[in-house]
């Protein structure tokens, strides 16, 4: 009995490691740093750069303080990128096609900002006076023609 409950049970597990995880895709936004520059990036599908209240909300956790409850949803925000240097957006949607049809332009929007920009006016004015150097307005059509790789290289 205990053989063919192993043998029963074999199929299964092969049929299971065939089927991908539904409702999570394996896509992954990469970007490629070739400027002379440290960036950042921010990851949006509304009109402004970033949620300027969930961005307070992340830099008090940073700071260690606890909170019983909190959502800072949808903040899709880098740490610093260095130059010439290559990482996988991090914090991301578990669907692109879902996160991105969510838009009124059914788009994803990019923005890279430099360090030196951070460093001289920080966040709040950036977002304020919506600073970036580079936008990129993408949906997954787009992200599939360039290999889910996005290639920054200061201009």
């Amino acid at each position: 009995m205990k053989k063919f409950c192993v043998l029963l049970s074999f199929p299964f597990l092969i049929l299971l490691l065939m089927i991908e995880c539904e409702g999570y895709d394996l896509e992954e936004i990469i970007i490629k740093n070739n400027s002379d520059q440290s960036i950042y990036y921010s990851m949006t599908i509304e009109d402004e750069m970033f949620d300027i209240e969930k961005y307070r909300i992340y830099e008090r956790i940073k700071r260690g303080e606890q909170f019983t409850r909190i959502d800072i949803t949808g903040l899709f925000m880098s740490d610093e990128i260095v130059k010439h240097s290559t990482i996988e957006v991090s914090g991301r949607p578990r669907e692109w096609d879902r996160y991105a049809n969510s838009a009124k332009d059914k788009k994803l929007h990019l923005y890279i900002i430099q360090k030196d920009s951070v460093d001289k006016y920080g966040w709040e004015v950036i977002h304020d006076k919506n600073v970036y150097n580079r936008k990129y307005n993408l949906d997954v059509d787009d992200l599939d023609s360039l290999n889910w790789t996005i290639e920054y290289d200061g201009n």
